[in-house]
């Protein structure tokens, strides 16, 4: 009878592994970077070709390996940082625990060429297919590895990856991430031959910072450099003024890894307290050093995750270190939370009718017939007398958020958005990282086709030289952002655009702004219906006004 069980050969065994190991090249270059960092290397040089499928080249000059040690770097369950039991929760040990290179040589076309400080000659091993096959060869001291034609015996793996462009933004990311976890050392990034990144070694933080996430990062950001027996905090924090709509500016380290740690993050946010408005999200580059014993590092197989055995403990002392940070007199930060006018009237949200109306109305014709009484907010209040459709006595309150909405749906659906673009007098300059310059690159076509008209200038700088008029200025940031954010903005439909338009768009519009969209509102055959039968506008009667102060007297507020 033919045996059900039978024992997998190695190959399958590393193929296996390497599905748990090598997600995407990403995850390739992560792990033969931590093993030059490992190895001692003050310098590590990264080249890619397409989107590091054709071709990942790391190399680096550490202390390099024997003969002997090569062929064991590429067996299963190999490895030179792990002596015993207690090294698995070591956070300081990069790597991948002896899984890297087996798994990444079981689906690609790997050749490992390393050779050991005073040795005459080095050691190149290559490996297809299972098939291992060794020479002598001279080299600088130190270790390259070459990775070509990743995923290429294993179709499926391959045909669920992402494409090159957006694999070349994910190496981007997580070099960028090792670049700042480790400023001691040089780092350089080529990809098709073209210098991507490159920042020297042994260079003060702030250099580094401004290397990977450029210059612009660092500006309003506040240095801290904090040292409590042996837990230590150093790295910069950005004022509540530089707070974004989303966690794109935050970087975490722990003892030199990029780590995610929800309890750490819960604890800078409690730092911030109510510095930071509702919904905005604080940036940082930050270096914890804890004790091994503190920390554990075996939630995640690639240590990407980390969790803290003393919590509460580590949770009050960074809670106290951030908030020391924006530390002032009680007095001082009264008059720093309070708004400055320059006059009486700036106090209050509601614009008053002012008399005359002739200078707008001559740009608008409609509205020498609406009769504003005032703006608050995104809402304007209109003598119902003049109401274009349907007058009536009282008052027509009018959303212009969803007028708003409204307009940017119909010229999406129309493809005139970028027919619309009027260009700026004063472009925006804006800055971004390495990851976010090639994201902005590729998709330079889509935000146009939204609305925003951007372009290069610069390495990693790119100016907005042209807006739908529909959008405000800082409605356009937003949306830049939105889009580095998630990355499926692009592509999202008409109508989820349109909704997303009132979860970054300024609330507080101008009433020049007020009067620009009621002129198009009105323009329509039913200007009180928005998408999906929403309603743009409300009347409220002088009947219903008079009742509702009936009831306040009953229950007065």
């Amino acid at each position: 009878m033919q045996k059900k069980i039978q024992i997998l050969s190695d190959q399958t065994i590393n193929q296996i592994a390497a599905g748990e190991v090598i997600e995407n090249p990403a995850s390739v270059v992560k792990e033969l970077v931590e093993n030059s960092i490992d190895a001692g290397s003050s310098s590590i040089i990264i080249e890619i070709k397409g989107g590091g499928f054709q071709l990942i080249r790391v190399i680096d000059n550490g202390v390099g390996m024997s003969s002997d040690d090569a062929i064991l770097s590429l067996e299963r369950h190999a490895t030179s940082k792990i002596r015993n039991l207690q090294d698995l929760d070591d956070s300081r040990l990069m790597g991948f625990r002896g899984e890297a290179l087996a798994s990444i040589a079981a689906v690609s076309r790997l050749t490992l060429s390393t050779q050991q400080k005073g040795e005459p000659l080095g050691t190149i091993l290559t490996s297809e297919g299972g098939k291992l096959r060794m020479e002598e060869g001279a080299r600088n001291p130190g270790t390259t590895l070459e990775i070509r034609s990743l995923f290429y015996n294993v179709p499926a793996r391959r045909k669920f990856q992402k494409s090159p462009a957006a694999s070349l933004t994910e190496i981007i990311k997580m070099f960028s991430r090792l670049a700042l976890a480790h400023p001691e050392i040089g780092f350089e990034l080529i990809s098709n031959e073209r210098q991507m990144l490159k920042s020297k070694e042994k260079l003060p933080f702030e250099v580094r910072i401004a290397d990977v996430l450029g210059e612009p990062f660092l500006e309003e950001m506040k240095p801290i450099e904090v040292t409590d027996g042996e837990m230590k905090i150093t790295g910069f924090i950005g004022t509540p003024l530089l707070s974004r709509h989303n966690r794109s500016g935050q970087h975490l380290f722990l003892n030199q890894r990029p780590v995610k740690c929800p309890e750490i993050n819960y604890a800078i946010y409690d730092g911030y307290g109510t510095r930071l408005q509702e919904r905005k999200h604080p940036t940082y580059v930050l270096l914890f050093s804890l004790p091994n014993a503190l920390v554990d590092v075996n939630v995640h197989p690639q240590k990407l995750e980390v969790r803290l055995r003393e919590h509460n403990l580590i949770k009050e002392w960074i809670q106290k270190v951030i908030s020391n940070a924006f530390d002032a007199p009680k007095a001082a930060r009264i008059i720093q939370s309070r708004p400055s006018y320059e006059s009486q009237e700036e106090l209050f949200p509601l614009k008053f009718r002012e008399e005359p109306q002739e200078e707008m109305g001559e740009i608008l014709p409609l509205h020498k017939q609406l009769d504003i009484i005032g703006l608050s907010s995104h809402f304007l209040l209109v003598d119902g007398k003049s109401a274009p459709h349907k007058p009536f006595d009282g008052i027509l309150l009018i959303d212009l958020l969803e007028v708003k909405r409204l307009l940017y749906f119909e010229q999406l659906e129309e493809g005139e958005i970028q027919n619309e673009l009027e260009g700026l007098l004063s472009p925006i300059t804006l800055s971004f990282s390495p990851a976010e310059s090639d994201q902005i690159n590729q998709n330079i076509a889509a935000l146009k086709g939204m609305g925003i008209g951007i372009r290069p200038f610069g390495k990693e700088t790119f100016l907005i030289d042209a807006l739908h008029p529909l959008f405000q200025i800082d409605e356009a940031k937003q949306l830049v952002y939105k889009a580095l954010e998630n990355k499926n903005l692009l592509k999202e439909k008409h109508l989820k655009l349109a909704k997303m338009l009132s979860t970054f768009a300024k609330k507080s519009i101008t009433l020049y702004e007020a009067k620009l969209l009621t002129e198009e509102l009105f323009k329509r055959e039913s200007p009180e219906v928005s998408l999906h039968g929403k309603p743009t506008m409300v009347r409220i009667s002088h009947e219903k006004l008079t009742n509702l102060f009936r009831s306040a007297e009953k229950a007065p507020l």
